[in-house]
């Protein structure tokens, strides 16, 4: 059941690129919250075969939350960045002074987030330093890369230096997850997710902040970003 939701997103997604590709903002948009909300949908899929299966899924955790109460987290999480999809997709039809605000709103969409996915691993697992040290440190990298690309950031630029620190925080948080689960197949996808989501962002900065840019960047942009989404509500199936 899940396999079918997945491979049915996959096709919302082959199709949504396909359509941002061919500047029709407005077609786009709406194929965009098709693909958005296909991770939504793998996600309720997995959950639905999870409590089908019965595998453990009222288990209380060591912070007395049960699965089902951290699942949801992850929930939120993937319901943050479909808004954060659908807020970012009417960029493209807004006046080019409003461009700044636009990503400031979907920066905030895109931070909770991550912060969600962060107490949901903070919640199964225990806090790991790597995610503070990882958070500082791409920080002060992206910011340094950033004046030596002379990237065009604006009104925008706390707001992606705060975000660069909650994602790579994010990271952190999986590397050290996973090494704490044994690298179970829960653990790895979200790992796998996490740094799939990082590459997307980095891939977003020159498509945002720079005049010019290659096509083939938003093609990797999107299959980075997807990907992650669909690995990270997936998960879900396997969590402990």
């Amino acid at each position: 059941m899940t396999l079918c939701a997945i491979g049915f997103a996959v096709l919302l997604v082959i199709l949504f690129i396909y359509l941002e590709l061919t500047d029709k903002p407005r077609t786009s948009m709406l194929s965009k919250g098709f693909a958005s909300f296909g991770f939504i949908l793998v996600f309720a899929s997995a959950l639905y075969e999870k409590i089908d299966m019965g595998n453990h899924l009222f288990i209380v955790t060591s912070h007395y939350l049960n699965t089902l109460t951290i699942s949801l987290i992850f929930l939120l999480g993937l319901v943050c960045g479909l808004l954060g999809d659908l807020y970012l997709a009417i960029r493209p039809l807004e006046k080019k002074e409003a461009d700044k605000c636009v990503i400031n709103g979907g920066i905030l969409y895109f931070s909770l987030g991550h912060i969600f996915y962060f107490i949901a691993l903070l919640l199964l697992g225990k806090f790991s330093y790597l995610s503070l040290i990882l958070g500082i440190v791409m920080t002060i990298v992206i910011y340094f890369g950033s004046q030596i690309l002379k990237f065009e950031m604006g009104k925008a630029k706390i707001a992606s230096l705060i975000y660069t620190f909650i994602i790579f925080m994010f990271v952190g948080q999986a590397v050290g997850f996973a090494g704490f689960k044994d690298y179970n197949t829960f653990s790895v996808m979200i790992l796998v997710g996490a740094i799939l989501f990082s590459i997307s962002d980095l891939i977003l900065a020159p498509i945002y902040f720079k005049e010019s840019y290659p096509k083939w960047m938003i093609i990797i942009n999107y299959i980075t970003y997807y990907g992650a989404q669909l690995l990270i509500a997936a998960s879900i199936l396997y969590i402990i």
